[in-house]
């Protein structure tokens, strides 16, 4: 059985009563320093925590390990009669999703900033399919890679099935070598989430406004899945960062940081205003 992952909460603002609760999960091979921009541009508006996803890195992933993880989240984060705002980036983002699913009482809001969501992926749709199978072939192709040692080339086939061809190979040598290190955790991470399936009808009951984030340079699959998004869940806004990639909350804060912000504070505000409808708040 795979080991449920630990949930350490290493980043957190202090929080008071008035402060919007806000939880960020962030992506595959990285931690919560990812949100440490976000958290100071927020300063004191935000109850803010950004917990550390440190799963088994020997993690055979599948869909089974996908909901261990949701759940193990959900049991830290959620609190009875009272909404967190979500935020999540790539894997984080997908784990947010399944949490606002699961969970539809407690969630006000969701941020999704690029979200590796292949699980909602037809493998019957014209375009869905062979986007899907591309991101079997990097898994095959990672398998192999590990199985003959070569973590770097795991973690390329990874890179740049995510990012778009090219970006291992613009990768300074110094983050190759730390980013070889998260292979096998890469590996995981996408099994559990191709491994699993959300369905329209389960994106459907995503009823919070949403804030859907996405690079304008970003591979042709996650634009795809974004587009799939947009169609499922009933209240999203997206904003496209251009010249950004999957990363636009660390290449761009300067834009990113302020959008989300002033997005959890509308959100709140009008949550609790029952002229405003949902799309509007979103």
């Amino acid at each position: 059985m795979n080991m449920i992952p630990r949930i350490d909460f290493a980043v957190a603002a202090a929080a008071t009563s008035s402060n919007l609760p806000v939880v960020a999960l962030h992506g595959t091979a990285m931690n919560a320093a990812t949100w440490t921009g976000l958290r100071e541009h927020a300063g004191s508006r935000l109850s803010f925590s950004a917990p550390t996803l440190a799963g088994s890195m020997a993690g055979t992933g599948g869909a089974r390990e996908l909901e261990e993880t949701t759940d193990a989240v959900a049991r830290e984060i959620l609190q009875p009669g009272k909404a967190l705002h979500l935020v999540g980036h790539d894997f984080g983002a997908v784990v947010v999703m399944k949490i606002a699913a699961a969970h539809p009482g407690h969630v006000a809001s969701l941020t999704l900033v690029e979200p590796t969501a292949f699980n909602v992926l037809s493998p019957t749709d014209e375009t869905s399919g062979p986007i899907r199978r591309d991101v079997m072939r990097t898994m095959a192709q990672m398998r192999a890679s590990l199985a003959n040692g070569d973590t770097h080339g795991a973690m390329e086939c990874y890179i740049d099935c995510i990012n778009g061809q090219g970006t291992w190979g613009r990768t300074a040598p110094v983050h190759r070598q730390d980013l070889s290190g998260l292979a096998s955790r890469a590996l995981s991470d996408l099994h559990s989430v191709t491994a699993d399936r959300m369905t329209p009808a389960e994106l459907a009951t995503i009823v919070c406004p949403v804030l859907l984030i996405r690079g304008g340079r970003t591979s042709r699959a996650l634009q795809h899945l974004a587009l799939e998004i947009r169609r499922s869940v009933p209240f999203v806004r997206e904003e496209v960062i251009e010249g950004a990639g999957h990363f636009p909350h660390l290449t761009d804060p300067h834009l990113v940081d302020p959008m989300i912000v002033e997005f959890l504070v509308r959100v709140d505000r009008q949550w609790q205003d029952s002229t405003v409808t949902l799309r509007q708040a979103a």
